[in-house]
């Protein structure tokens, strides 16, 4: 086999390894930056349906008050 073959299955097979040992720990911080990132967006929209709500009953309360007197 020729020397130049030879270096490219040894580089082959040295990124194929490493491949191996920083896949498996790129996945689960993947999967943790996916879980980060939905948990923001469900926050915000949780906080933008409270916002609407206490919007909603400062405006009951307002005109509660105003029908009271």
């Amino acid at each position: 086999e020729p020397p130049c073959l030879a270096i490219s299955h040894f580089f082959i097979t040295l990124i194929y390894f490493i491949s191996l040992l920083i896949f498996p720990f790129s996945t689960i911080h993947i999967k943790r930056i996916i879980a980060y990132v939905a948990f923001c967006v469900w926050l915000v929209s949780f906080n933008i349906i409270l916002s609407r709500f206490i919007h909603v009953v400062a405006c009951i309360s307002t005109l509660v008050h105003f029908m009271a007197e």
